[in-house]
């Protein structure tokens, strides 16, 4: 079992419908190297929607400026988030500028619980 999580300022555009939870998948997709690059096939499966709706999603957070996509000579394509979590540090990347807020002990407990509970190991903390 995994978790998507949405970040709440992209739950509350609730004109979006279903592309928020499409956000979530594609900032989980990219928490390692930055992007996504899965294909709408892929994410049509995990959402179980067809790829024209995957399609539709993609324009629409495109549009609302939540992800940048970037097409390559070779039809291939990566997905950029907007947000992106590493570590428990938040970085936009428009301009690369961190977000430092501290996150409230209770939360960050139950997240450190929920890792632990997942045995994938605590994720590294940024200094």
């Amino acid at each position: 079992m995994y978790f998507t999580i949405v970040p709440n300022h992209v739950q509350m555009m609730t004109n979006l419908g279903e592309a928020r939870f499409l956000y979530g998948h594609i900032l989980s997709l990219s928490n390692k190297v930055g992007y996504c690059y899965a294909p709408n096939e892929f994410l049509a499966n995990i959402m179980n929607k067809d790829v024209r709706s995957i399609t539709r999603y993609i324009k629409a957070l495109e549009k609302a400026r939540l992800i940048t996509v970037f097409y390559a000579k070779n039809n291939s394509r990566t997905i950029q988030p907007i947000d992106t979590m590493v570590g428990n540090k938040l970085l936009k990347n428009e301009n690369r500028q961190e977000i430092n807020d501290p996150l409230d002990p209770v939360l960050e407990q139950y997240l450190d619980d929920l890792w632990k509970s997942m045995k994938v190991g605590t994720p590294k903390r940024l200094k």
